[in-house]
């Protein structure tokens, strides 16, 4: 509201003051009840929605382990992972039931998970199409300025003006686990494939990050990091090797933050930062303190460390077996973008558990098989 006021009384805004003027867009009294409806929905009944998918979830995990054994638990597991795809397609229906848009989620994160295990072959074909086809619709939504994501069940409250454009930190940290993931995923099942998974990080770092797309730069940090030691894991370097491609991914990312900071300066936050109007300093600050808050739950605590877990056991079993080297690359590149995502995101361990959910979820489909399987298993 302060920048709005000052921008009608002529005055340009302090750079100390973050948000923009509101635009005034062709309407109606209809449409503003609908928005205004939308958003209350997001913002009251998010919690709702949330534990009726947690019953789902554990629910397909009790069923899917007596009906159907270790198969069946990998299809909870692909269920659990497809929820973020779920409560994003979900939001572009305009319903405000939380019974409704529970089921409407899980009915599309489950149609996700039939799609993929009847696209795909061996035991993570299914994971690395659900991660790509997640990654995909993320992006594709954050490219228009997150206009669906705004009406998510995850992700930020436009509400409480959180944001109102672009994409939050939750579903930036949803890509930096999936993609890196489903990188190494699908090289393992066409070698050729390596050399787009440059061009396709860039993309992806361009849509996260670029100011009137995503503007989120812990996001984009994140993800290049990730993603550049994922590449140089794939490709077999040493430790020096991956290292550089993963500063390399970073690099890459922080000229995206300084050009986008110089072509769209109002845009936002971190762009008024990489322009000079705001300290850097003091908006690193800001995110580190608000990072730091969420280490005080311990729920999410415990669910961090075991998701890291399964994640770090996965990774070392998978990593010694026949054809399971890109797997292993992909994991350990995911787990690298779940760090970076804690560490550069004000929502702290909550990106980290989101990133790490889809290394976790490879690390647990792994470790539940038979050893020494064949590269067609993989």
């Amino acid at each position: 509201m302060a920048p709005t006021l000052l921008n009608r009384l002529g005055i340009k805004a302090p750079p100390e003051m973050a948000g923009r003027a509101t635009e005034v867009r062709p309407g109606s009294a209809p449409d503003a009840a609908r928005l205004q409806e939308r958003l209350a929905f997001v913002d009251e009944e998010r919690a709702v929605v949330w534990a009726l998918l947690v019953g789902a979830s554990a629910a397909a995990v009790v069923l899917g382990t007596v009906l159907r054994g270790r198969d069946g638990v990998r299809m909870a597991v692909l269920f659990l992972v497809s929820l973020p795809f779920g409560t994003l397609a979900a939001a572009a229906v305009p319903i405000t039931n939380a019974v409704l848009v529970a089921v409407l989620a899980a009915v599309l994160a489950g149609g996700l998970v039939v799609l993929a295990l009847g696209f795909s072959s061996g035991k993570l074909g299914g994971l690395a199409v659900v991660s790509l086809v997640t990654v995909v619709v993320v992006l594709a939504d954050a490219a228009f300025g997150g206009r669906v994501m705004g009406f998510s069940v995850l992700g930020h409250d436009p509400a409480y003006g959180t944001r109102f454009y672009g994409i939050g930190n939750e579903y930036s940290a949803v890509v930096a686990g999936a993609l890196p993931l489903g990188a190494g995923l699908a090289v393992g099942w066409r070698p050729r494939l390596i050399a787009l998974v440059p061009v396709v990080g860039v993309a992806a770092m361009v849509a996260l990050g670029l100011p009137p797309m995503g503007a989120d730069v812990g996001g984009s940090l994140a993800l290049g990091s990730g993603l550049g030691a994922t590449v140089g894991l794939l490709r077999g370097g040493r430790l020096l090797s991956i290292a550089l491609w993963s500063g390399g991914g970073l690099f890459a990312a922080v000229v995206l933050f300084v050009v986008g900071g110089s072509l769209f300066p109002d845009v936002s936050h971190g762009a008024r930062a990489a322009s000079g109007d705001v300290a850097l300093y003091e908006v690193a600050a800001r995110k580190i303190i608000l990072s730091l808050r969420h280490l005080l739950n311990p729920i999410w605590a415990v669910l961090l460390m075991a998701l890291a877990a399964l994640t770090f056991f996965g990774w070392r079993r998978v990593r010694g077996e026949v054809g399971g080297r890109t797997v292993a690359a992909g994991m350990l590149g995911a787990a690298v973008a779940a760090a970076a995502s804690g560490a550069l995101n004000d929502s702290g361990i909550l990106a980290a558990i989101l990133a790490l959910a889809y290394p976790a979820a490879a690390g647990l489909i792994v470790l539940i098989q038979p050893r020494n399987p064949s590269t067609s298993d993989i």
